[in-house]
């Protein structure tokens, strides 16, 4: 039995998926320890006034960065899979240096299209084009570096 072309896309998407959930316990645990940590004092004299003291630890660890980082990651290498897998099956034939681009401006886009959609036929070119957050796309706008 042959694997499926696209077993790399499907296993970083699981990997992401694991991670998520790792990321929610996390998270729900920090809320936790810092529901009690704001605490109110009354001043017996006058004027009475209330003290509200804050938390003085922060609950959020680097293990949360480093686990969202690895959620983009793990997506981001997905689309590359994909656009991989996409080259080849347009063109018969396995593409090198291709990558899945993610750009906030259309002249990037066909600047990278040269390079990174080599061998992508123009309907799915343009299906991926609908993808970039210069197109509107949101989900693609959040997978972009900075810079």
């Amino acid at each position: 039995m042959t694997a499926h072309q696209l077993n790399g896309c499907f296993e970083r998407v699981r990997r992401a998926d694991e991670h998520i959930a790792d990321l929610r316990q996390r998270i729900v645990h920090a809320l936790g320890q810092q529901e009690n940590e704001v605490v109110a004092q009354f001043d017996p004299y006058p004027p009475y006034n209330l003290k509200l003291m804050g938390a003085t630890n922060t609950f959020i660890t680097m293990r949360i960065g480093v686990l969202i980082g690895e959620i983009c990651y793990n997506f981001r290498s997905a689309l590359d899979y994909f656009i991989f897998e996409l080259a080849k099956r347009d063109s018969g034939i396995a593409q090198d240096g291709t990558q899945f681009p993610i750009v906030d401006r259309k002249k990037d886009f066909a600047w990278r299209t040269k390079m990174w959609l080599k061998g992508i036929n123009a309907a799915h070119v343009a299906a991926i084009e609908r993808l970039q957050p210069y197109s509107g796309c949101d989900w693609t706008k959040a997978l972009l570096a900075p810079g």
